[in-house]
């Protein structure tokens, strides 16, 4: 999205997962599932050319592989999950979301506790802005899953805000930041409401970890600068609405 700066008052609004962006987990998943197993030679290049093709962002071409690869009989359980979370993924970035939840069904049949086919999926309700289904699929994520449960707290809260429960979301953004203290969008996401709620310290605090841990991050800069322009503290605000034009020159929002 295009935003003056700082011109504009509001704040950037929350931040949680995005399938786009953290494909990589996914990925890495299934890269290092594929050198942990023996199958035929053939197998592992179709994964391999189908991991190539989703990164060069050729969908089409990665559905076609991923379901030759499904379609073998040669993956073990887990990668034939982790395949099929991956084809979801690909079937999401094509905006057939429908598809996409009927991958990461069968996903999670095939391994009951993929953390990542919970969030993917809960994802995807957002999309469809189905959100008790959402809310049902981050819970499952954060019971389920304890690598990933830091990341489902984050987004329940997401989804919590969206449906007006500040103090719900406020919990899971504290949670999230119990479970995983070096997660920078919690902090963010915990500071905008401090920020709504008019409690200007905690709030400059939690802006001030978010950029400690990610100092690329444009959104907190901005936020902070509304914040400090609010508080009176007209240079703080200068610099840091300076910041986030460096890091968005285009004054676009990073997914």
């Amino acid at each position: 999205m295009n935003r003056a700066l700082p011109e504009a008052a509001e704040l950037w609004p929350a931040r949680g997962s995005r399938i786009f962006r953290n494909i990589g987990r996914l990925i890495s998943l299934l890269t290092v599932l594929i050198s942990s197993w023996t199958a035929h030679a053939g197998a592992v290049d179709v994964l391999d050319a189908a991991i190539a093709a989703r990164l060069r962002g050729d969908f089409d071409t990665a559905i076609r592989l991923y379901s030759l690869a499904i379609e073998s009989g040669e993956l073990p359980k887990d990668t034939v999950a982790a395949v099929l979370a991956s084809r979801g993924v690909a079937y999401d970035a094509k905006g057939e979301v429908d598809k996409a939840i009927a991958d990461f069904d069968r996903a999670i049949e095939e391994k009951p506790n993929f953390g990542n086919a919970y969030i993917y999926r809960g994802l995807a309700w957002v999309r469809k802005r189905d959100y008790d289904h959402a809310i049902a699929d981050f819970s499952n994520a954060i019971v389920r899953d304890s690598d990933v449960a830091y990341l489902a707290a984050n987004d329940r809260g997401n989804v919590y805000e969206l449906r007006g429960r500040l103090d719900v979301a406020f919990d899971d953004y504290n949670k999230a930041i119990q479970l995983n203290p070096t997660y920078a969008p919690a902090y963010y996401n915990r500071a905008r409401i401090h920020q709504m709620r008019r409690d200007y310290g905690p709030a400059l605090q939690d802006y001030g970890e978010a950029i400690r841990l990610q100092p690329d991050y444009s959104e907190a800069y901005y936020n902070r600068g509304v914040l400090h322009r609010t508080m009176g503290a007209v240079e703080k605000a200068n610099a840091d609405f300076e910041a986030a034009r460096r890091l968005e020159p285009n004054g676009s929002r990073r997914d």
